[in-house]
């Protein structure tokens, strides 16, 4: 009985995060369309903090019982998966067009992945100050994206 209804909580789980996730891309799409704002920054931002945020709490709380090895996993898990099996399924369904700017973007990428090491790397720890960094490093993405897409 036990496996039978492990099986029901996962079949409707996953109905209701396949219908979650259309609403939030329709929502997403919509909001970028009235606002007359361009969807790469509402990729960005928007639909990338809300598809971030299951992450962030597991390696909050992960962080905060010990575990710090389940967060840097839980990251470079997610990032890998994001960048090979997602980027696959949706290069097998159809093309993705690749642009200057994905070509700029995947740059900065690469760049602050050799930050990510480096931190890592220096102290064998991250810590609170590399994690302001690394915070401010990401607004300042954020901020660049924005000006690129207004001043081109």
């Amino acid at each position: 009985m036990q496996i039978f209804l492990n099986i029901v909580y996962l079949i409707v789980g996953l109905a209701l995060l396949i219908f979650g996730a259309d609403f939030f891309v329709s929502g997403a799409s919509a909001l970028a369309k009235k606002m007359k704002i361009p969807s790469m920054i509402i990729g960005l931002t928007i639909v990338a903090i809300g598809t971030s945020m299951p992450e962030l709490v597991v390696s909050v709380i992960s962080a905060i019982k010990g575990n710090a090895d389940i967060s840097i996993g839980n990251v470079l898990g997610s990032n890998i998966m994001n960048i090979v099996l997602i980027l696959g399924v949706v290069g097998t369904i159809g093309s993705i067009a690749i642009s200057t700017v994905v070509l700029t973007d995947l740059l900065i990428l690469t760049c602050l992945t050799f930050v990510f090491l480096i931190m890592c790397y220096t102290q064998k720890q991250f810590s609170r100050w590399e994690g302001t960094i690394a915070l401010v490093l990401y607004l300042s993405y954020i901020a660049f994206a924005i000006v690129r897409n207004y001043a081109f």
